[in-house]
């Protein structure tokens, strides 16, 4: 399980879901295993599959199962189902609404039905909570482009970057910005 988790954090979720599909043959807790395998089959662009595998399980563990729903989340949005991604955003939030990727989530949930002063506010406040918190700068970023406010997107951008050196994602963004 040590080794799905690394593979998947490490960007190779093909990788990651061969050893998800092999702790959970092996009796690892569905509530660990879950949430990171819906995930790598996302990241593989089987968001079909992870819905298949994983869109009735209901687990025990109210965080486990908040990170399950925005893993299929992920999925409904990969296919376009934009309202059922919203409501599973919704229902992780419930089951956890302070954890972090649960707000991170329904930050870009508000960025996409155009409530950017709800997204900003709540990106402020995850980063007052933690200042290296390298999603919420990536999304704060994203936020200063759509207000086309440059400078202030490389900035957000370089935090994002500075705060997880690894987050490809805060590295593209970063790049496009300063090439724009």
């Amino acid at each position: 399980l040590l080794l799905a988790k690394t593979l998947l954090e490490s960007g190779d979720p093909n990788a990651a879901e061969v050893e998800f599909s092999k702790a959970s043959r092996l009796g690892a807790p569905p509530e660990e295993v879950a949430p990171l395998h819906a995930a790598a089959l996302v990241a593989k662009r089987e968001a079909r599959k992870a819905l298949e595998l994983y869109g009735t399980v209901q687990l025990k563990d109210p965080a486990a199962m908040a990170e399950l729903k925005l893993a299929l989340a992920s999925a409904q949005g990969a296919l376009g189902k934009r309202e059922q991604a919203r409501g599973l955003v919704e229902a992780a939030l419930q089951l956890q609404p302070q954890g972090v990727s649960t707000r991170l989530a329904w930050t870009r949930v508000l960025m996409a039905e155009g409530q950017a002063d709800e997204a900003l506010a709540l990106i402020d406040a995850l980063l007052k909570e933690n200042p290296k918190l390298a999603e919420a700068w990536r999304l704060k970023g994203d936020h200063a482009v759509a207000r086309r406010a440059l400078p202030e997107a490389r900035q957000a951008y370089t935090a994002a970057v500075d705060a997880d050196p690894r987050n490809m994602g805060a590295q593209g963004a970063l790049l496009t910005a300063l090439m724009t």
